[in-house]
């Protein structure tokens, strides 16, 4: 398939905004056909719009597959960063010229790169009542992620988005920037933990092998080639798998107004999802943390830690000498520094070191997760897993004496 790539940058334009340096247009050839639709493509940070020439190209010869005739515009920005002040302006000014280059209908879609995706995220949430010329009908996040603050927990546990818009997630398992680990973060929010009304709205996609630099093309910004990964596919597998993904997201949001997150895709995101369960981590719902030292079961926030509850205790005693005596823990998550209200280990229960039937003591803990201060600015390249658990547990001394054993020592079984 043909296709025309300019740049748009008229004297008018340039005083009339003040902001377009210019757009960097790909339109389909005229003789093409198919269902109109037009994408807005927002770079990342320090990269320039016709390093997408070869992604936004490899996207226009998959959606032609489908019946697709698409139009894209990139726009740059101001010492190429994507900024609150320009992002506005920026998008109409390419709604405008992918008009003027032929497009009539009212499927457009928002798609951005890295620092382009928060971008995107600021328009839409802004202009959610833009008529002129149509509302956009999907985003498309490439290395981005929805925010942390365009969601919460409800009363029911599970996530709901203050966000109006379709939007599909891609994040490549080789990105050194947008790391995987914040990938499973949104697919637990915006899949597994999703409330119903809005379930298939945010799906996501996972690319084997693809970095960050792999959404764009050329020499990748300096920040980048220090932090990204080294790609398994190199950009042209890269953008071809792209070009699908966001194919399919684009067909399936036109026919049914969302769009399911793929096999391959769920069972990448598993075994992270399945740690962050271990763990109880707080990026999936906030730790209850009441006065009382026993927290509630609810499913709005977090009791304690799973794994704490079932791996700390037989870690910390070994074998009691009674084989028919064992200790149930239940672990709590309170800040663990303090001390007002003070929560502090428990036990109940004790059991006859001659016992001859089963007997159970019950142990109480109590847990902090510590977590990298930096994965608050929510950039996607810190870690999300605790750094550190701080747990509060009874001597080992003291439980092998509730089960029976008088002269446990201290030194023995605790230094």
């Amino acid at each position: 398939m043909r296709n025309t790539c300019l740049y748009f940058a008229t004297a008018a334009t340039l005083f009339q905004s003040g902001l377009a340096e210019n757009i960097f247009l790909i339109a389909p050839d005229e003789q093409s056909t198919g269902t109109p639709i037009a994408v807005v493509w927002i770079v990342g940070e320090h990269y320039n719009a016709s390093q997408y020439s070869s992604i936004a190209t490899a996207f226009q010869e998959e959606a032609a597959k489908e019946g697709f005739k698409a139009w894209v515009a990139v726009p740059n920005f101001t010492f190429t960063a994507p900024n609150p002040a320009q992002i506005d302006s920026h998008v109409k000014d390419a709604m405008e010229t992918i008009s003027w280059a032929g497009f009539t209908g009212e499927n457009w879609f928002l798609a951005g790169h890295s620092l382009g995706g928060v971008m995107t995220q600021h328009f839409l949430r802004e202009n959610a009542n833009l008529e002129t010329p149509a509302p956009f009908k999907g985003q498309i996040l490439m290395s981005s992620v929805l925010l942390r603050n365009t969601r919460s927990i409800q009363q029911d546990g599970s996530t709901k988005f203050f966000y109006p818009t379709p939007t599909l997630t891609i994040g490549g398992t080789k990105d050194g920037l947008m790391r995987i680990t914040r990938i499973a973060e949104s697919y637990y929010h915006q899949v597994e933990n999703i409330t119903p009304i809005q379930e298939d709205m945010f799906p996501i996609s996972v690319l084997e092998g693809v970095s960050h630099s792999d959404f764009a093309s050329g020499v990748p910004p300096t920040y980048v080639q220090h932090h990204d990964l080294l790609s398994n596919v190199g950009q042209e597998t890269a953008h071809a798998m792209v070009g699908d993904v966001i194919t399919k997201f684009v067909k399936d949001v036109l026919a049914t107004g969302k769009s399911t997150t793929d096999a391959f895709s769920a069972a990448a995101m598993r075994p992270f999802i399945d740690a962050m369960i271990q763990e109880g981590s707080y990026i999936m719902k906030p730790p209850c943390n009441n006065d009382d030292m026993i927290n509630p079961t609810v499913p709005y926030c977090l009791k304690g830690s799973p794994w704490i509850q079932e791996m700390a205790i037989p870690l910390l005693i070994g074998q009691l000498q009674n084989e028919l005596i064992s200790v149930i823990n239940e672990d709590n998550f309170h800040p663990a520094e303090e001390v007002h209200p003070y929560h502090h280990p428990e036990l109940e229960g004790t059991c006859p070191l001659d016992g001859t039937t089963a007997c159970e003591i019950k142990h109480f803990s109590v847990t902090q997760n510590a977590y990298n201060h930096l994965s608050e600015f929510d950039t996607g390249r810190q870690d999300i897993s605790a750094y550190e658990m701080r747990v509060k547990m009874k001597s080992s001394q003291i439980i092998h004496q509730s089960a029976g054993e008088a002269d446990a020592s201290f030194e023995a079984l605790d230094l």
